[in-house]
């Protein structure tokens, strides 16, 4: 795993009676039962988790990450083992600000357990919701927003586009983003080409031949029948088709991207900065979308954006969990060039829309970039009560 160093995570020449002290690494599991699953085309989420990270510091100061965790449904279990035994020993005592040494440290140090174990996922997983509380813990420290640390402008906003729909009735999901000035709407297919038809034509008829329609087929298809469905698909004029084929068949996707006429987008199963240039070099995508929580943090993902963006190729984060993941998401894609619009889940979550609050909310079909230090959100103590499920203890 390679980290993008900063001037402001290169801190070796601090006295050490000026040193902060990690002094607990410990993860926080969210959950709740789904009364409607959300379905994609391999299965089905019951429940919906956010594994938060909390770091704390010698120096009373806290920072706050989030661990992708959508599947398997016993993915919290293994995230805390992971990270309290796997990860937390390396960065105790450590200080918290050197950031990116740390992200190399951790990569060094647990490059050979994920190769023996076969986990490159789940312990980059692991790592970027470590990564994403030691940014909020230095932006604190510092006094300044994260997205203002690393050099971004002030009074920002992202703009969004709605994701999550389908199999089943889109309209509830997309009228009040619809009302709140959101344009773009993203619709899961790969559930027959019968029900696909009928998805798209509802999604095209309430947003209007304006809107903006991208599709997530979630690596159903194989190459022939992305190629049956493409007719279909630039019928209802999508922009693009995501994750059309299994995502490591880099030369088939290249194939497929060469034939049909939206973008190819991809990236959500890719891991850090040399998988994004594997992808990159195949030619296969005409959009990234690293996941911030899954790919290695706000470190890795901030050094994959540049590299796609050298090479003229936009990005759009993939996003699907809590607010800590989403609200740093939009601090990367204030402060890095090459963004195109940020994913929101359409689907109802008090894990984002509680502990958010109206950061979250979309106005004008944007989100605000949060201005406090760090994040810029501390998750209320009261909602992390309500929620939390003890695991391992």
């Amino acid at each position: 795993m390679t980290a993008g160093h900063t001037a402001c995570s290169d801190l070796h020449g601090v006295s050490e009676s000026e040193a902060m002290k990690i002094t607990g690494v410990e993860p926080v599991v969210l959950g709740f039962e789904l009364t409607e699953p959300v379905r994609v085309s391999f299965g089905e989420m019951v429940h919906r988790y956010a594994i938060l990270v909390r770091i704390d510091t010698d120096a009373g100061i806290s920072g706050w990450g989030e661990s992708w965790s959508n599947f398997p449904a016993w993915s919290p279990r293994e995230r805390v083992y992971t990270i309290r035994e796997g990860i937390a020993p390396h960065l105790l005592g450590e200080d918290p600000r050197q950031v990116g040494w740390l992200h190399d440290k951790l990569g060094r140090r647990l490059a050979g357990v994920a190769r023996q174990w076969g986990a490159v996922g789940p312990i980059s997983q692991a790592i970027s919701g470590v990564d994403i509380a030691l940014w909020d813990l230095l932006g604190k420290e510092t006094g300044l927003p994260l997205h203002k640390l690393w050099g971004g402008a002030t009074d920002l906003e992202v703009p969004v586009y709605g994701s999550g729909l389908g199999p089943g009735a889109v309209r509830p999901l997309v009228t009040p983003l619809l009302r709140s000035g959101v344009t773009a709407f993203k619709l899961k297919v790969g559930f027959g080409e019968e029900a696909d038809q009928r998805n798209l034509m509802e999604v095209r008829e309430q947003i209007g031949p304006d809107g903006i329609l991208l599709t997530d087929a979630n690596q159903a298809w194989d190459l022939t029948t992305a190629l049956r469905m493409a007719a279909l698909l630039a019928e209802f004029d999508t922009y693009w088709l995501e994750e059309p084929i299994p995502a490591d068949q880099l030369a088939e996707m290249a194939r497929l991207r060469a034939q049909v006429p939206f973008r190819i987008a991809g990236g959500e199963n890719v891991y850090g900065c040399e998988g994004f240039r594997r992808l990159l070099d195949a030619g296969a995508v005409d959009i990234i979308q690293p996941d911030i929580c899954k790919t290695g943090g706000l470190t890795e993902t901030r050094t994959i954006c540049s590299m796609a963006a050298a090479r003229g190729v936009p990005y759009a984060p993939h996003y699907f969990g809590s607010a800590i993941g989403l609200i740093a998401s939009l601090h990367l894609f204030a402060a890095t060039p090459g963004g195109w619009m940020m994913e929101l889940d359409a689907n109802p979550n008090p894990l984002r829309e509680e502990l958010g609050g109206d950061a979250v909310a979309p106005k004008n079909g944007c989100l605000p970039v949060p201005t406090g230090p760090g994040l810029g959100l501390v998750p209320d103590q009261r909602i992390i009560e309500r929620y939390q499920l003890q695991i391992g203890r």
